[in-house]
């Protein structure tokens, strides 16, 4: 009895989860067909894969210039706060 039940407890869960499966199944179809499609096109036009590596480059570094650059203000904004309150004194 106990095998009947595991096998239509597995049997029930491909069947709920089956749509799931399908739907994922066609997504990374087009996804790696689209991909594709991308790669080869950037492969025949040089200059379209120049700028957008230039672009995505630029963007890279202005993400990181905006994060060292809102450490730095926290990092200053501690050392100001601390100096005002008197726990340390600049000689």
């Amino acid at each position: 009895m106990e095998l009947n039940l595991t096998k239509s407890f597995i049997i029930a869960l491909k069947l709920l989860w089956s749509p799931y499966f399908s739907f994922w199944d066609k997504f990374t179809k087009k996804f790696l067909k689209s991909s594709q499609e991308t790669v080869v096109i950037l492969l025949q036009q040089p200059l379209l894969t120049t700028v957008l590596s230039s672009l995505l480059i630029l963007m890279l570094l202005g993400i990181l210039f905006i994060s060292f650059a809102a450490i730095i203000i926290t990092l200053g904004l501690i050392i100001i706060i601390l100096i005002v309150e008197g726990r340390y004194y600049i000689i």
